[in-house]
């Protein structure tokens, strides 16, 4: 049994009903049943009597992903099968020419595609490919590191970083069809260790890491013609020091939201005692923070981030430096907001911050990234850096 496709009444808005000269067009219905030839695939519709040829192959090269001119419509005259022109009316029964299927037909390539990067959005692309059916298998994922997570986790995080994004829509096997991981229920907050170690197993458990080259660093890509253009990649590995190519069908590249941290030298830092680092990639022993006093240069995630830990080894003051505040969100209000069916309006979010701005005294309706009218129900948020999540 060939497949069989009926569109309802929803297509009717498609059509544009016009007469012959001043005569009014006609709007009666009919049902036009449409057959590949010498398959038994079928697709019905609701049309108007006056819709032509040209709008229904409009409505299917749009489904099917085609040229409307590679389809051939022609319905039983007699003895014979006659060809419609464009400008006639659709027949009852048509059979068309020229395609193989009523569904989007996928388009073959004759080199793999290349994803550049193994981190979160990399290993997603990958398995969105395996889980389609049949599994999509003609791909590349290459990546400089040793092993998959990518630079944000694996270099700049520090082992004591944290996700901090609910409801498990960050892990790599959320998905529409896949749900929540069982343990995010459990922990949803895992620290960059345990982030890195889901992405190994999830990875291991997809299938993916026989399409992964790891230590491999592309060094050049070269565009290659104009049309079904193709890129010659050069790659370079990592421990051998061996240079290869591949031809690749496309290029997809996530090289990672903080791959170069910005770094500056402030006057004055060869002439002070104490220890002068950057509060990533583990620079810290956070020990040391211990009964001191410690200054912090800058409000966005990474520095709330470095507030939590020194105060949990133990500080007895943080200082914040900053050139103006911006917005720091209790996790409570993230949750919400991530979780959320519906989206959460600024002004809900400005006020479900209330408590925690209330505890140290701070009007958060003053900060220079929010907009609000005089009664603060109309309000937006103009920030740069990232909400830095916080534990109150």
């Amino acid at each position: 049994m060939g497949e069989i496709v009926e569109l309802g009444h929803e297509v009717m808005g498609l059509w544009k009903p016009e007469g012959v000269g001043n005569d009014p067009p006609s709007t009666s219905i009919k049902r036009v049943e449409m057959s590949i030839w010498q398959t038994d695939h079928q697709i019905v519709m609701p049309v108007f009597t006056c819709t032509k040829v040209f709008e229904v192959k409009a409505l299917l090269a749009t489904r099917i992903g085609c040229d409307p001119d590679t389809m051939k419509f022609t319905h039983k005259q007699g003895s014979i099968f006659r060809e419609n022109r464009n400008c006639e009316e659709i027949a009852r029964k048509v059979v068309i020419k020229g395609i193989k299927s009523f569904n989007r037909q996928k388009k073959d390539y004759d080199h793999p595609h290349a994803v550049i990067g193994a981190g979160h959005i990399g290993l997603k692309v990958a398995m969105t490919w395996l889980m389609e059916k049949p599994a999509y298998t003609n791909f590349v994922v290459v990546d400089m590191r040793d092993k998959v997570g990518g630079t944000s986790w694996l270099s700049q995080a520090n082992t004591t970083s944290r996700l901090q994004t609910e409801v498990g829509v960050y892990h790599l096997e959320y998905h529409e069809n896949n749900g929540w991981p069982e343990d995010c229920r459990v922990n949803p907050w895992p620290s960059r260790d345990q982030l890195l170690e889901r992405f190994q197993k999830t990875s291991e458990e997809f299938g993916i890491l026989p399409y992964v080259r790891l230590n491999t660093h592309v060094t050049k890509i070269n565009v290659l013609g104009r049309e079904d253009t193709t890129y010659e990649l050069t790659m370079n590995h990592m421990q051998t020091g061996q240079e290869s190519t591949m031809i690749a069908s496309s290029v997809m590249m996530f090289p990672g939201n903080l791959t170069l941290p910005k770094k500056n030298w402030y006057k004055g830092e060869d002439e002070f005692d104490g220890d002068i680092v950057y509060g990533i990639c583990n620079a810290f022993d956070y020990g040391k923070a211990k009964g001191q006093q410690v200054s912090i240069i800058g409000s966005g995630a990474f520095a709330v981030e470095n507030i939590r830990t020194c105060v949990e080894n133990q500080a007895t003051k943080v200082y914040m430096i900053c050139r103006r505040k911006t917005l720091s969100m209790p996790r409570v209000v993230s949750w919400l907001a991530n979780q959320s069916v519906q989206f959460v309006s600024a002004a809900l979010t400005m006020e479900a911050m209330s408590p925690m701005y209330d505890l140290i005294g701070v009007d958060q309706w003053g900060y220079y990234s929010v907009f609000a009218n005089e009664a603060k129900t109309t309000v937006t948020i103009k920030q740069k850096s990232r909400f830095g999540i916080g534990d109150v």
